[in-house]
């Protein structure tokens, strides 16, 4: 057994968080097998101190790591937490890469605080994810649902929260999630697309006019059912039937 190896077997008996703290510093400096047994040591002691520093390191490690700390994404749902609200944007990114690869619907909350943040590029990152967390959750289409049981209401709820507050980042994907989950009763979005008013009422109307994106052509009848919405949908069918 090598050096290195002999030295990490031996941490993993220590049951102190200064060990935790210690691995969690030399992660950024260290040679790739050392990362990788820094990585698992932290993932199977589970000490808070360790698993944050695993979300804030996310960034650097291999995708093959990358994928290992996603599996434990159960097990992260307090380090995602306080690393949601650290005052570091890349932290804030990885929370959202981890919570977008490990399909951690109960935590869209987080995804979207961060569609309040200055960072651009963090927001857009976010609206994505809740697409794509949307697209995933979808069960209308034949793929068989993933999703724990109850956890695709946390994502209800999240998108309906994103479209309330639309005014604040207006951002295109939060109205293809929108669209997305239209099958499904959710009455706080119906209640902003009765508003002709509202800013997402107003962006949805011009989203619906171009009809160009597949989730929109999809939820059609049902958008049809809102009234700011209808003579935007009805001007829209004859284009998207004529383009089969």
């Amino acid at each position: 057994m090598s050096r290195i190896r002999q030295i990490y077997r031996l941490l993993r008996s220590i049951d102190d968080t200064a060990v935790d703290r210690a691995m969690a510093t030399a992660l950024p400096s260290a040679d790739p097998m050392a990362v990788q047994l820094i990585t698992l040591s932290l993932l199977e002691r589970q000490h808070p101190d360790g698993m944050i520093a695993l979300v804030m390191h996310f960034h650097i490690l291999p995708p093959e790591l990358q994928q290992t700390v996603v599996r434990h994404v159960q097990d992260l749902y307090r380090p995602l937490r306080e690393a949601a609200g650290m005052g570091s944007a890349q932290g804030r990114s990885n929370v959202v890469q981890i919570i977008r690869q490990g399909r951690a619907t109960r935590l869209a909350y987080l995804v979207i605080a961060q569609l309040r943040r200055h960072d651009e590029q963090l927001r857009q990152q976010a609206a994505d994810c809740l697409l794509e967390l949307a697209a995933w959750a979808d069960t209308s289409v034949a793929e068989p649902v993933r999703a724990e049981a109850g956890a695709g209401q946390f994502l209800h709820t999240a998108i309906e929260e994103a479209l309330e507050t639309f005014a604040a980042h207006e951002h295109p994907a939060v109205l293809l999630a929108t669209a997305r989950l239209m099958p499904r009763p959710m009455p706080r979005i119906t209640a902003i697309f009765s508003d002709e008013h509202h800013v997402a009422t107003r962006a949805m109307r011009r989203t619906i006019e171009h009809a160009a994106q597949p989730e929109i052509r999809r939820a059609l009848l049902w958008l049809l059912q809102m009234p700011a919405l209808t003579d935007a949908v009805i001007a829209a069918l004859p284009q998207v039937t004529a383009e089969g």
